[in-house]
Parts: C-alpha cells; sequence; structure tokens
C-alpha cells in the first residue's frame, strides 16, 4: 500500500472517528437525561397521574409501567454504548497502527543523497 494510499485510509479512519465519537457522546447526554426523568417521576407523589406518548397518541400509564419503560430503554441505550466505546477503542488502535506505519516507511533515495 502506497503512503498516499495510507494517508487516504487514515483520513477515513480518521472521519468514521469522529462520527464514532459524536454519536457515543449522544449517547450519553441521552443516559443522563433517562436517569434525570426516573429522578422526577420517582420525585412524584403517590397516584401521581402519568400519561405516556406514542407517535400522536398520549395515554394514561401507571408511574411502575413508566419507571419499567425507562428502565428498559436505558439498558438499550447503554448497550449501544458499549457498542460505540468498543468501536471507537478499535478505531483508535488501527488509526494509531496506521499512523506508525505511515512514519516508519522509509524514504527511497535519501541514503543516496547523503553518501
Amino acid at each position: 500500500m502506497s503512503s498516499q494510499d495510507k494517508n487516504a485510509q487514515l483520513a477515513r479512519l480518521q472521519e468514521q472517528l469522529r462520527v464514532i465519537i459524536a454519536e457515543r457522546q449522544r449517547l450519553e447526554l441521552e443516559i443522563k437525561e433517562t436517569e434525570r426523568v426516573q429522578k422526577e417521576i420517582q420525585a412524584l407523589p403517590e397516584g401521581t397521574e402519568l400519561y405516556k406518548s406514542t407517535g400522536p397518541v398520549l395515554y394514561k400509564s401507571t408511574t411502575q409501567e413508566v419507571l419499567q419503560g425507562l428502565e428498559k430503554y436505558k439498558a438499550e441505550l447503554n448497550e449501544r454504548l458499549e457498542l460505540y466505546k468498543t468501536q471507537e477503542s478499535a478505531l483508535r488502535t488501527e488509526i494509531e497502527r496506521l499512523r506508525k506505519s505511515v512514519m516508519i516507511q522509509p524514504k527511497f533515495g535519501s541514503e543516496e543523497t547523503q553518501g
């Protein structure tokens, strides 16, 4: 693989890493927001009416149902977050390997001009 090809691949990998980092950060924020909502719901007085939305429809729900739904949603977010962390780590490793191979590549002809 030529140096130019390696540089192009490195640029592609760095862009993939940027996208994965942005998505990981978005998921982390969504998890924090879900936790905040859980705390607010748990602090509500007993018997408070809660409504959930599914598309354009609102329906009455119990505190337990809402908390269970939020917990399930948070678990799904955490699974996706772990996947992104794994991908991020693998990409960082590959980028570092590629950077080293680009930097180590000998420059042909440099010894001839010095001698």
